[in-house]
């Protein structure tokens, strides 16, 4: 009987040192490649647009469907011995755009040491968005050292502005303004506010960073303080004019305020600037202890 245990647990061992040694680690560097550059260089010892395997850190590489992805794998962990794309044994390549798959890649026959992916599917993703290239093996036992997961950020270099989680058709709202046309009265310079408006306008978009400048034509709520002797303020101005937004940090334009009651007191052109949600949240940040 003894013997019998002895024997079980052997194979047991055996089983399990087989299955240990069967794994294979390998490791993967995924390249950008712009329209300008080719694969060779894009993909050589020095490049220096290799993505990131963390969905946060700095936004570049950046690019879009005009580009391609390039991907390396490797035997080693220093990245120096190159293995062909069908000895990985590949199951297959996700191509996602905020967490939803746009595409699965499973042929992985061609003897190279290159696999390019193709990102025509991330057309029409917004400024911004964030692209992961997913690797998946066959071999459950075999592995990526490094990551199976690499990040992009799509980039366009005119976006549309969108409200909330809608769809980008340009339409956004702008808050907290102040506006003023620097008329001197017995109790100073009138700085009225401009609660709300509505705007429709686009964006000019930096590649390496989420910063952009916006352009709108908007129309707001105006409250304009008169001039008269119960320095009261009245709910019926409005004020139409060009918004410039720096990255929803700080808004500033020109506005033409205009009374809709009987008096016809027209505020008549005024300078706008406003502070964005995205100073704020800086500055909130920053004070932090």
């Amino acid at each position: 009987m003894k013997t019998k245990f002895l024997s079980f647990g052997i194979l047991i061992s055996i089983c399990i040192f087989t299955k240990v040694v069967s794994a294979t680690t390998y490791y993967a560097k995924v390249f950008f490649v712009s329209s300008d550059e080719t694969v060779s260089v894009a993909t050589g010892d020095n490049a220096n647009n290799v993505l990131r395997t963390t969905s946060f850190g700095p936004k570049v590489p950046s690019g879009n469907e005009d580009n391609i992805v390039v991907i390396k794998f490797y035997s080693d962990p220093n990245l120096t011995t190159e293995v062909s794309v069908n000895a990985v044994n590949i199951k297959e390549v996700d191509l996602v755009v905020n967490k939803k798959v746009v595409s699965t890649f499973s042929d992985f026959s061609q003897n190279s040491n290159l696999y390019q992916v193709d990102l025509t599917s991330i057309a029409g993703s917004s400024n911004g968005d964030l692209i992961i290239i997913s690797i998946k093996l066959n071999n459950a036992a075999d592995n990526l050292g490094n990551s199976s997961s690499f990040y992009f950020n799509y980039y366009t270099s005119i976006s549309n502005y969108g409200i909330a989680n809608g769809a980008p058709l340009g339409f956004w709202l702008p808050t907290g303004m102040f506006a003023t046309n620097f008329n001197r009265s017995n109790v100073g310079v009138t700085f009225a506010p401009e609660p709300i408006g509505a705007a429709w306008g686009k964006k000019i978009n930096d590649r390496n960073d989420n910063g952009y400048i916006g352009i709108s034509l908007c129309a707001k709520w105006l409250i304009y303080q008169q001039n008269n002797s119960n320095n009261s303020i009245t709910f019926s101005s409005a004020a139409l004019g060009v918004l410039f937004d720096i990255s929803n940090y700080i808004t500033v334009g020109a506005d033409y305020g205009v009374d809709l009651t009987t008096n016809k007191q027209n505020p008549g052109l005024m300078f706008v600037v406003g502070i964005g949600p995205g100073l704020l949240n800086f500055i909130k940040s920053s004070s932090k202890p």
